[in-house]
Formats: C-alpha cells, structure tokens, sequence
C-alpha cells in the first residue's frame, strides 16, 4: 500500500497540526486538520485611505457597501485618485478576498475577476493560498461569523483587526475535497437561489401588483361585472373634489404628549399603519380634558400631513371601533367622510397611487420636511360610484389584498428558510458531513512544519 492510501504517520501529523488540540471547536474527518486563517491565506493588507468620488478622476475605489454576500460589487463603486505606485499595492486581482474591519464588521467578498480598483481604509485584503471558493464559503459559515463575534473589540464601534483575522480557526480538508465541496455547495445553493429567485420577485413585486388592484378599483374595471349584473352603468359615478364628499378636515393637537402622563391617550404618526390604526406604541396627554374636535370617533380617517419621510404624507387609516376615547397628534389631519362615502373606500383610495401622485404634485417642502395641507387635500380628485358600489369595492380589495398579503408573508417565510438551509449546508460542509469525503487522502500540504 503506498503512503497516498496510508494517509501521514502520527508523527507527522503532529508536527503539521497548527492548532492544538484543545482549540478544536469540534472534530472533522481524520485527514483534515485544523489551522488557522493565516495558514491558507497572505496578504492581511490594510486598504489605501483617500476620499471616494462620483467623478471618474482613476480607478474604482472599493468601499465596505461594495461588498457583500460574498461578492464585491465594483460596477457601482465610486473612483479616486491615486498615483501609478500606490495603484500596484492596492490594485485588486482575482479571487481577491475583501473583508470588513470597521462597520459591517465581518462582511466580506472575492473579487470574481481582475477590478480596475483599489480598496478602502476600511477593508482588509487577503488572498487564498488554497481553493479561492472553499475560502470565500468558509467566510459565510457560521463558524467564522461566531468567531467574528467572539473577536471583535470596541466598546462604541466593533472591529477586528488583521491580527485577529490571522487567528480565526480554520478546518481544512485534502485538496481534492475542497473542489468537491465547493462544487456541491454551489449545486446546491445553485437551487436554493432559483427558488430565492421566485419568491423574491413575489415580495418585490408587491407594490406593483398592489396599485394595479386599486387602480381597477377605482377606475370601475374592477366591479364591471358587478355593474352588469345589477344593470347599472359607469355613468352612475359622480366626479368630484375631496371636499365634497367629507363634512370637515381637522388638524390635531398640539399639546405635548408623553408615555409616563396619565390624561387621554393619543395617536401620533407612528400608530398609523398600512390602511389600519396599531394600538402597540401609545402616548398619553398630560389629562382628560380635550377639546371634542381633538377626539376621535369610529369611522374617522386619519391622515398624515408633515413628515421628514415623502413616502409616509398622505398616508392614512380608519379609525376603528374604539372601546376608549382617544385624541390625535398635531402632524396628523381628522377627515370626516360624508354620507356619500364610506370611510374604507375613502381610505383605500387616499393610499393609492392615484390619489398619492396628486397628493405629492399639491405637496410642498421645507427644509427638508415634507408637508400637504387641508386645502390641497381638498383639491384631491375623485370618482365616487354609489354605496352599494363602494362596498362591492371594499370587499373584493379586501379579498384580493388579503391574498397578496399572503403570498408575499409565505414567500418571506421560503427566504427565511432558504437562508437557514444554506447555513445548514455551510455548518455540514465545515464539518466534513457532505459525503464527499475520501478517507484516503491525504491531508492537504500548506507547508506547514
């Protein structure tokens, strides 16, 4: 039997263990070892410090939100200058590894193909001396990530260091098994992220397939059946401004509100969620004793009218059934819809994109505060079709928005799930559990003595 199907001696074996035993996190196969970072990969360089630029003054300056899930993403990446010496310390090459010691600490990428770049301050570069892919997979296991955690100092801002990083523990196989993880690794995350694929774009498409609802809705497509059947036509909604169809709009209070005070509760800006009031996150006013036009009554619709954020003015929710008296806060707008309109309908169509793109075209800002008022609610445009319509409305957008709401929390539970599979490859790869291991290999030769 020759030595390759032997394996090393004992003796050997102790002489190349980098890592002493009591180290070990856990036991992998006979012919791997454990070593440390520094063992498999050189470099540790520190990157160039400069200021990043939009304009194309020299090459790609890589910066810590460049990297990311195990990439480095350079065709968005910034520019700076640099002279013709300093380029060929920090140029970046293939399989190039870029690690994170300051902010997303841990974070981290490999260079898929030269970069006519070089990387920041913040970033550590190191480049594998054994299979670029097994290196750039162990960085995304949970094993380095703890010892990532473990390692880092700092008591305001956590980093680590390029001595720290040299010391993470490392379990490393033959080097015909690192190919044959890695290719299985990629096979299977290869599947994993056709699936991720899928039930990303149900999650991001949300708020398209959202808006195209509504604008059936409120554009008669979606009832016409429903008119059909019941022998009414188009014609039988009335085009009208906003201030026609409610009897008031009413700004609220000014009075400072606080968590510890014991008067009325009140409703701010963070209790007003997606075409529904949250109860989760209450103030209260210092008593009991406010105004009537400061309180709220079921059916109202609250409104928000300044905020820093443009996506969040306009937007608004009914007010429930209350099983106390509540007030409301003075960034929001009290509108009381009329007979003639039905509080769901009414709020369903001020959320949509309608309705949003009239409110932001009327919106004004000041420094840096966006604001619409009551006047300009007003001159919101509308079609308002009979009751007996409007809740025909409300129920099929609450049917086909509940379905929507479905697919997008079960399609948010698969990429939960995608996620906790790949750290279970990960974790199994790192351990020698994949079932490609051979025996009788032997242990990888790093040079180590």
């Amino acid at each position: 039997m020759t030595k390759a199907m032997k394996g090393i001696s004992s003796k050997e074996k102790q002489t190349q263990t980098m890592v002493p035993e009591e180290k070990y996190p856990y036991r992998v196969p006979e012919n791997w070892r454990w070593v440390y970072l520094h063992d498999v990969c050189s470099g540790f360089q520190y990157g160039y410090t400069e200021k990043a630029t939009y304009e194309q003054i020299g090459p790609h300056f890589i910066r810590i939100t460049d990297i990311g899930d195990g990439v480095i993403n350079d065709a968005d990446a910034p520019y700076c200058r640099i002279d013709d010496k300093e380029y060929s310390k920090y140029v970046i090459s293939k399989n190039d590894i870029l690690i994170a010691r300051m902010g997303s600490v841990g974070e981290n990428g490999i260079a898929i193909h030269d970069i006519e770049g070089v990387f920041a301050s913040y970033l550590i570069r190191i480049i594998p001396i054994i299979h670029p892919r097994f290196v750039c997979q162990f960085l995304q296991s949970s094993l380095y990530w703890q010892q990532i955690t473990d390692n880092s100092q700092g008591t305001t801002r956590l980093n680590v260091n390029a001595n720290i990083l040299k010391q993470l523990l490392f379990p490393l196989p033959p080097f015909p098994e690192q190919h044959r993880i890695v290719d299985r690794i990629e096979s299977m995350f290869a599947k994993l992220n056709e699936a991720k694929e899928k039930a990303q774009a149900v999650v991001d498409g949300y708020e398209d397939r959202k808006a195209a609802i509504l604008h059936q809705a409120f554009t008669g497509k979606l009832t016409a059946e429903w008119r059909k059947k019941n022998h009414i036509g188009q014609e039988s909604w009335a085009n009208c401004d906003l201030r026609d169809i409610v009897s008031g709009f009413k700004y609220g209070s000014s009075e400072k509100s606080d968590y510890g005070y014991n008067g009325m509760p009140v409703l701010r800006i963070p209790n007003i969620g997606e075409n529904e009031l949250l109860f989760d996150d209450i103030k209260y006013l210092p008593d009991e004793n406010v105004e009537i036009g400061y309180q709220l009554r079921e059916n109202d619709i609250l409104i928000i009218r300044s905020n820093g954020s443009r996506e969040l003015v306009g937007k608004c929710a009914v007010v429930p059934k209350l099983n106390k008296t509540y007030a409301y806060a003075s960034f929001l707008i009290k509108i009381t819809p009329s007979d003639q309109m039905l509080s769901q309908y009414l709020s369903l169509f001020l959320n949509s994109a309608e309705a949003r793109s009239q409110m932001f075209a009327k919106a004004k800002s000041s420094a840096g505060i966006h604001n619409i008022n009551s006047k300009e609610l007003g001159a919101i445009r509308l079609q308002v079709p009979s009751i007996p319509e409007q809740l025909q409305i409300v129920a099929m957008l609450s049917d086909s928005l509940s379905k929507e709401k479905a697919a997008v929390e079960f399609a948010l539970s698969v990429l939960e799930e995608i996620e906790t599979m790949k750290k279970a490859i990960l974790a199994r790869a790192f351990r020698g559990e994949l079932g490609t291991n051979d025996p009788t290999e032997l242990p990888a030769d790093i040079g180590i003595s």
